[in-house]
């Protein structure tokens, strides 16, 4: 049977089921008022897009602190039909009551290598310094980027200077941000220093730092093997550093592990393949993968603020496997899911893993904007 052809717009448009409801306006800022930036960043939970995603992430960190009387106004839609698989909440697991959410979570911040290399690295820092995470998770270049701030600036640039011109010039780029070779050879001095100062005082690094040396080693004889985790490789060298601008250095001194689950891939990972003790010095992942796996059981509460993604979004999201998942959720990134990369995975496709029990927000944007932002509107809003 042939279909009637409409005759009008209101024919085309005539679709009045009601089992989907919605009742928030978009609005956007009135300029034409002054606001705190608190108002400010209120105002865009009813902008739409990335802007509404913003205040959810914003309420999302706040529900990790405790906070449950600073949920901002965000609009969820009503559906009156359901499938079967919705209406169960994930392994059996209720949803999360405001008395509950008054209690703070165990909070693991992980950021990539480019981020400690913008500006973030102070934001960062202002949280391990204020012992407001719990855990950090970096990639190689976050730490020897934060330890290189310590002896060298790095500069703002241009996203479109030459490379070559650069090359030749001995800069390189970071999108929009220049680090000169001079300083990686400060850091190779620094580092190797620290590497032998670990060799030839094994002994009293190994009672200050916990790790263990194996082979000769009656009588206070040369080590033949070092054994040491990664993280307490990084624990020495925050309390090395003894730079206040360091995220390293705050970790340290708060007791706040970090863990580099790719600390070879960088830098680090160049000196070391020229550093000549190289063989006497051993680093141990597997015992931090038990560490941080363990971290997990146990914590009433989880929570995880992953900026960025790779293999620091894996390892924190996988550690929370352990307690069949984290309870809240942030992620800050531009990954996409379509070609199936744990980069692009949304927190749904972390509840099939059992890595996330479902409350979460996938904020799309660029960190350097979006998370200072967030902080001043979470960790930091007491001062504003």
């Amino acid at each position: 049977m042939q279909e009637k052809t409409p005759q009008s717009v209101k024919e085309l448009a005539d679709k009045t089921k009601s089992n989907v409801t919605f009742d928030k306006p978009v609005k956007g800022h009135k300029f034409d008022k002054k606001y705190t930036l608190k108002e400010f960043v209120s105002h865009y939970a009813s902008v739409g897009f990335q802007a509404s995603n913003l205040c959810a992430a914003i309420n999302e960190i706040n529900k990790m602190l405790g906070k449950s009387d600073c949920q901002l106004k965000i609009y969820e839609p009503e559906f009156s039909f359901m499938c079967e698989s919705d209406s169960e909440d994930v392994d059996g697991y209720d949803k999360i009551s405001p008395r509950e959410i008054k209690e703070r979570a165990k909070i693991y911040l992980g950021c990539t290598s480019n981020l400690i290399t913008s500006g973030l690295r102070d934001t960062i820092c202002f949280l391990a310094k204020n012992k407001m995470i719990d855990v950090f998770v970096t990639t190689a270049g976050g730490i020897e980027e934060d330890l290189i701030k310590c002896m060298k600036d790095t500069y703002l640039a241009s996203f479109d200077i030459p490379g070559k011109l650069l090359r030749k010039n001995g800069y390189n780029r970071v999108g929009n941000l220049v680090i000169p070779n001079d300083n990686y050879c400060d850091f190779e001095r620094w580092l190797t220093n620290i590497l032998d100062y670990i060799v030839l005082n094994h002994t009293e690094c190994a009672k200050n730092f916990s790790f263990s040396c194996c082979g000769n080693n009656n009588n206070n004889s040369k080590c033949e093997n070092i054994i040491l985790s990664v993280s307490e490789l990084i624990k020495i060298f925050g309390h090395k550093i003894n730079d206040e601008s360091s995220i390293l250095y705050w970790c340290a001194k708060n007791q706040i592990p970090v863990f580099c689950p790719a600390i070879t891939d960088g830098s680090i990972g160049d000196i070391f393949t020229f550093y000549s003790n190289r063989n006497r010095i051993k680093l141990d992942t597997i015992k931090d993968i038990h560490e941080i796996n363990f971290s997990t059981i146990g914590a009433p509460k989880t929570g995880a603020i992953i900026l960025g993604s790779g293999v620091i979004k894996h390892h924190i999201l996988n550690a929370n496997l352990f307690r069949n998942g984290a309870d809240y959720c942030v992620l800050l990134n531009n990954a996409s899911e379509f070609d199936g990369s744990d980069a692009g995975a949304t927190i749904n496709e972390a509840v099939s893993w059992g890595k996330s029990r479902g409350s979460g927000v996938k904020l799309f944007g660029d960190a350097t904007i979006l998370f200072p932002l967030i902080v001043a509107m979470t960790f930091a809003d007491q001062e504003f």
